[in-house]
C-alpha cells in the first residue's frame, strides 16, 4: 500500500495488475511485467505517501 492521499495513473496500473483476470493484466503478464516489478518503480518515482 503506498498511503497516499489521491488516486493517479500509477495506482490504476496497480489496481489492474493486482486483479490479474483482465485483458491488461494478462496483457501486462504477456511482456513480463509483474506486480512487484510495478510496485517497485512507482515507489522508486513518487514514493511512499
Amino acid at each position: 500500500m503506498l498511503k497516499h492521499n489521491y488516486i493517479g495513473t500509477e495506482h490504476i496500473l496497480l489496481g489492474l495488475i493486482h486483479e490479474g483476470e483482465g485483458i491488461a493484466a494478462k496483457a501486462l503478464e504477456s511482456m513480463d511485467i509483474s506486480l512487484e516489478q510495478v510496485r517497485d518503480q512507482v515507489t522508486e518515482i513518487i514514493g511512499e505517501g
